[in-house]
């Protein structure tokens, strides 16, 4: 075999190689959160983490990978532009619908309470937005709320920061008044950082509501193959029908309450 031979085979050999690593980058299914105990604590732990690393396994996904960033502005921009494939906890609102498709099933119900200084309990009382005009309420950007929480900014006073894990600390530190917080994660939060006695929270909750784990319909991996006779469409559904499945039967034969107790927890609505 000649040298110019051998020389056009490894260059056909490294383009197959290079196609294959690159199909290979571009199928890795990537499930991004933002850091919240104890439900995604890190790549590898968190109530949430464990639950969705048993989903894959239920649907047979091998290659796939965990991602947090600090900031939901961040999750929501990469799911946005499609380079994440899911998104973990997130309440289903009208706009998201754009780029989000979600399951019908949840394990994860979340009520959020204002949190205040253990200090200034039985001094702030809140029925309605109109009790809270007097004081400074610190706030998330990009989390969800609700909608007529983010409207009442018209009359109410919000201190901005961009990291929900800041918030307490801001809170004792008496940059402002209260904030709404994930309850049940936040009473954790707090208990792991000792300063449980230094905080509390108004018995009306801002909202209670369920929190899903939805796909990002803008990315690549739904796109169908060549051989495939099926729309993109089509195929997010089907994906998001064996997630249900993966977590109904979770559910059923008891994982999902023993990954709850092994963080302290109880999985009940």
């Amino acid at each position: 075999m000649s040298a110019r031979e051998l020389k056009i085979i490894s260059v056909a050999i490294f383009i197959i190689v290079f196609q294959l690593a690159e199909l290979t980058v571009a199928k890795t299914f990537t499930i991004m959160g933002t850091p919240t105990k104890p439900f995604k604590m890190s790549t590898k732990k968190g109530i949430s983490i464990e639950i969705i690393t048993m989903v894959m396994q239920e649907m047979g996904i091998k290659d796939y990978k965990f991602r947090l960033v600090s900031a939901v502005k961040r999750a929501v921009k990469e799911a946005k532009s499609g380079r994440v494939e899911m998104l973990i906890g997130y309440s289903k609102k009208t706009e998201r619908l754009a780029y989000l498709g979600y399951p019908d099933t949840s394990y994860r119900r979340i009520k959020w309470n204002f949190f205040i200084r253990k200090e200034d309990q039985g001094k702030i009382k809140y029925d309605t937005f109109e009790d809270l005009k007097p004081y400074t309420i610190g706030v998330t950007g990009g989390v969800s709320y609700t909608k007529k929480f983010w409207e009442a900014e018209n009359f109410l006073k919000f201190d901005y920061t961009t990291k929900n894990e800041l918030q307490l600390r801001k809170l004792i530190a008496k940059r402002f008044d209260l904030v709404p917080l994930n309850t049940r994660s936040t009473l954790y939060e707090a208990k792991a950082a000792g300063i449980l006695d230094k905080i509390s929270f108004l018995p009306k909750p801002l909202k209670d509501k369920l929190y899903f784990d939805p796909v990002c319909t803008n990315s690549e991996y739904f796109l169908p193959e060549k051989d495939e006779n099926i729309t993109k469409e089509e195929k997010i559904k089907i994906f998001i029908e064996k997630y249900d499945e993966a977590i109904k039967k979770l559910e059923k034969n008891g994982t999902i309450n023993k990954i709850y107790q092994k963080y302290g927890l109880e999985y009940k609505y």
